[in-house]
């Protein structure tokens, strides 16, 4: 029954880990159209999810659905903070927004007596200036049972000296690495230095006891940031500049249509080998060379040959999974058709405030619009590739059996007798299918035609409404100030 609702509800994309207990896997909800996570879990751990579902917390991923074996949740787009740190070094104002997010999300967790036991900067996503804490899979519920945890999990230099046997974790474990995270990013404020130094404490009594105490500290400090923001005498705004910058710079923009060069299929080899049926390649034995030839010709024929049209289709529907997970997510990378349009949007409403020297709210910057439905028919490009295929073979002088001919048989050690075998032969014939998919996917007028017809029905309507949207909402904000 769970197979059967997994198989009809939801598309693989792709396997992204795993571990003891089993995978962790991103997969594509048909119904809904959005793409989730599917996590394998441990019995013990039901209760958890049921419980952080049950949760108004807005940092944390949804979770859809739960099974005795396995949960389905939201899938957060975005990069992770280990990533951001590589990239860049991070504002003060920045550090401030994201520990107060930080600390609003524990707050909420911690008040259910869940911890969570794993923070880490790979752990949370910035989703636009939105911070998101995720994978629970070691997360537990406060409970006054023992001296100490019976399993030593989390990752060291994050995790706490209780969480390895010292003593019971509790909501001042999240504290511990919270601290740690926040040294990661580098404070210069001396405020935060002091709470780095508290949190981290060694012995659990000498830190904050609570994220509320946290909190309070940054409050103070958040006095004095909004008395300068909203206290201060702002420039007076013109309406007829603002209407001219919003015009310029996001009413008149314009949609260059992707090439084939932007909305390319991923490289990725793969293989349907486990699908076919192979004949047992040994189990007929001939007298001569080329009585065992012919027989590996025919099974070539009736087991690979005539089921051409069914592999190429299967190939075209892995590309296809490969383009649902590029181009209907917000997928945070350059190569990133929609990224691209929604990061230029964003720079340009940064430009408007700039002209106003106005704090910009971060929900004001924030600008993602996808299309609602990029599918394509796999089948219809059949044709087309097999075509490829023939060509090719014709190109090369070759036919597909001819690729028997070229193997050499496998030899039984009695004389004279052999036997046929079409292993490579299929490897070959499956290297070629996926070959000629390039090709045609970085060549075909028919499959950029496709793509740029699909945007327009299903993006560039959805994209002009949401930019009046946002140059509404930006005019109505800075008019007020």
């Amino acid at each position: 029954m769970v197979e059967k609702f997994l198989q009809n509800n939801f598309q693989l994309i792709e396997i992204l880990k795993k571990n003891e207990l089993g995978k962790t896997a991103l997969i594509f909800d048909k119904k809904n159209r959005r793409l989730c996570i599917f996590k394998n879990i441990s019995s013990n751990s039901v209760e958890l999810y049921r419980k952080l579902k049950s949760l108004e917390n807005e940092h944390i991923p949804k979770i859809f659905h739960i099974f005795e074996t396995f949960i389905i949740e939201e899938f957060i787009e975005g990069q992770n903070l280990a990533e951001v740190l590589e990239k860049e070094k991070i504002s003060e104002e920045k550090i401030f927004d994201w520990i107060l997010q930080l600390c609003a999300c524990l707050k909420i967790l911690h008040d259910n007596k869940i911890i969570h036991r794993d923070i880490k900067p790979s752990n949370i996503i910035l989703r636009g200036e939105k911070i998101f804490l995720i994978d629970f899979g070691i997360a537990r519920e406060i409970k006054n049972i023992s001296e100490s945890d019976t399993e030593w999990l989390g990752t060291r230099g994050y995790a706490p000296p209780e969480q390895f046997g010292f003593s019971q974790t509790d909501c001042r474990s999240d504290i511990y690495a919270l601290g740690v995270t926040l040294k990661l990013l580098q404070p210069k404020s001396e405020r935060l230095q002091k709470i780095i130094r508290k949190a981290t404490n060694f012995n659990p009594v000498d830190r904050f006891q609570s994220v509320d105490e946290i909190l309070n500290e940054l409050q103070e400090k958040n006095f004095f940031l909004r008395f300068k923001t909203f206290f201060l005498p702002p420039k007076k705004i013109e309406q007829k500049k603002l209407d001219e910058l919003l015009q310029k710079n996001l009413s008149d923009f314009k949609i260059i249509l992707p090439s084939v060069e932007d909305y390319r299929f991923r490289a990725k080899k793969y293989s349907l080998e486990k699908k076919l049926k192979y004949p047992d390649d040994y189990q007929y034995i001939y007298d001569t060379e080329v009585e065992a030839d012919v027989a590996g010709m025919i099974s070539f024929d009736e087991n690979i040959y005539s089921q051409l049209d069914e592999y190429i289709a299967q190939v075209l529907e892995m590309y296809q999974a490969e383009q649902l997970k590029n181009f209907l997510a917000y997928d945070v990378s350059e190569n990133n058709f929609y990224y691209k349009i929604n990061s230029e949007i964003e720079k340009r409403i940064e430009k408007i405030f700039d002209n106003f020297s106005v704090p910009l709210p971060p929900a004001l910057k924030e600008f993602s619009c996808t299309p609602d439905e990029i599918i394509f028919d796999a089948k219809k490009y059949v044709p087309q590739v097999r075509n490829e295929l023939e060509n090719l073979a014709q190109n090369k002088s070759l036919h597909y059996q001819i690729y028997i001919l070229t193997q050499k048989t496998a030899r039984r050690t009695a004389d004279k007798k052999f036997a046929f075998h079409i292993d490579k032969a299929v490897d070959a014939l499956f290297g070629d299918i996926i070959w000629a998919v390039g090709i045609f996917s970085e060549t075909s007028d028919e499959l950029r035609e496709d793509i740029q017809n699909s945007i327009r029905q299903n993006y560039l309507e959805k994209f002009r409404r949401a930019l009046n949207e946002k140059a509404t909402e930006i005019k109505n904000f800075l008019l007020k100030k």
